[in-house]
């Protein structure tokens, strides 16, 4: 069973939903079919977006193979709720008209860290 994997994966499966529903609604507001259109706002929701496009699926893809190797629930779950909070100070980083370097450099570290103790993980299940 892969309870744990799935329920991460259902979190931030909605959470894309959200991402890409505030990106459909900017390009509406600013009537941008393509691109951003020049928009500052837009261009934040785009990037929010894309960066979760870009790191969540390998995080995800990490967590499932750590879980199908039999690695501890609580290690499991450690690293799925550093996730979700590491995307959520993402988010907090990009979303207003400024950066908010802390979080943004924090939301990215803590994916980043999610990623890497993940794969070391992976790593030590298979040479021990």
């Amino acid at each position: 069973m892969i309870a744990i994997s799935a329920l991460y994966a259902a979190i931030f499966g909605l959470a894309m939903t959200v991402l890409s529903v505030s990106v459909a609604l900017g390009r509406g507001k600013y009537k941008v079919g393509y691109g951003d259109g020049d928009e500052p706002r837009l261009r934040r929701l785009i990037r929010i977006h894309g960066n979760f496009a870009e790191y969540v699926p390998l995080a995800l893809v990490l967590l499932l193979v750590l879980e199908l190797t039999g690695v501890e629930p609580v290690f499991l779950h450690g690293l799925g709720l550093t996730l979700v909070v590491a995307r959520i100070v993402h988010v907090i980083g990009l979303i207003g008209e400024q950066d908010v370097v802390p979080a943004r450099a924090g939301g990215t570290g803590l994916t980043n860290l999610v990623i890497g103790v993940a794969a070391l993980g992976i790593l030590r299940q298979l040479f021990s």
